[in-house]
């Protein structure tokens, strides 16, 4: 992950952690079964062999993996806490969770932070990232350019988005500065 971000209680981001798993078996993409506490041990690990920033999204067990980060982050005083980058874009109904929404407006955008940072130890929750982009220009200016007021408001300290393609990246960055990018690679998937 590239971030151009300047965090308070770090230096950089260099190490961080992918929160997919602790989604367990509700997560969409699979990991399957979890153990919460091991989970939670081992986010607060993670922290105490340096790594700075954490990742996760709604998606990862339709809000246990933020859960779970979010209860593990509250056992770690507020300044020894990494950074969270999370996304952002994608809704669900309960009733049908394999059925995802794009929606990226104003209104549901500013709704997520607001309603993510309330509990204290969500506070690292500061870098939000597109998870996914609508295809209409004027609905990607309109919440690219929320993105931005969250930034001046003072509700998150970075915004970013991941699985951009270039040209989604290029229309983001003539609207705003792309703060930080997720590209859609891994050592476990190596396709171009």
């Amino acid at each position: 992950m590239f971030v151009d971000a300047h965090p308070s209680s770090r230096d950089e981001w260099s190490l961080g952690l992918g929160g997919g798993v602790f989604g367990g078996h509700r997560r969409l993409m699979g990991w399957g079964p979890q153990n919460d506490a091991e989970s939670v041990g081992a986010i607060q690990r993670a922290v105490e062999l340096g790594i700075n920033w954490i990742d996760t999204a709604p998606l990862y067990g339709l809000g246990h993996s933020e859960s779970l980060i979010g209860d593990a982050l509250s056992r770690i005083p507020p300044r020894e806490r990494p950074m969270v980058f999370t996304k952002c874009g994608v809704l669900w109904d309960e009733s049908k969770p394999s059925e995802l929404q794009p929606v990226l407006t104003p209104a549901t955008l500013r709704t997520r932070m607001r309603s993510l940072i309330t509990p204290p130890q969500n506070r690292s929750y500061r870098s939000p990232q597109v998870h996914t982009a609508p295809l209409d220009d004027t609905r990607l200016k309109e919440a690219w350019d929320e993105m931005g007021t969250l930034v001046e408001d003072g509700l998150v300290r970075a915004v970013g988005v991941s699985n951009f393609s270039t040209a989604l990246l290029n229309r983001c960055e003539s609207v705003r500065h792309i703060d930080s990018l997720q590209p859609p690679r891994s050592i476990i998937a190596h396709t171009p």
